[in-house]
């Protein structure tokens, strides 16, 4: 299996992906992930994670609140809603 190793930059409070690299060398994908997380350093809003799946497809499954773009702080809007639900009773 190839491991295809992908920089994902998501804004927290947007809830928005706002980019995605896709990455066949593990040293390429950790030296860019070490310059866009340097960027971001101290900002609280932006989350910079590398995760290494065999393909974009497996990953969005794996990681699929990143790629919703109606996500919340508390992850998927199902989670959003069940959390919500919770404080009117």
């Amino acid at each position: 299996m190839n491991t295809t190793y992908f920089l994902l930059t998501y804004d927290r409070r947007r809830g928005k992906l706002l980019a995605i690299q896709h990455f066949a060398d593990e040293a390429k994908a950790s030296a860019v992930y070490a310059e866009v997380e340097k960027r971001y350093r101290g900002n609280e809003t932006i989350e910079v994670v590398l995760v290494g799946a065999d393909s974009e497809q497996t990953l969005r499954h794996t990681h699929g609140h990143y790629f919703n773009s109606h996500s919340t702080a508390h992850g998927s809007p199902s989670a959003s809603r069940f959390l919500q639900a919770l404080q009117l009773v």
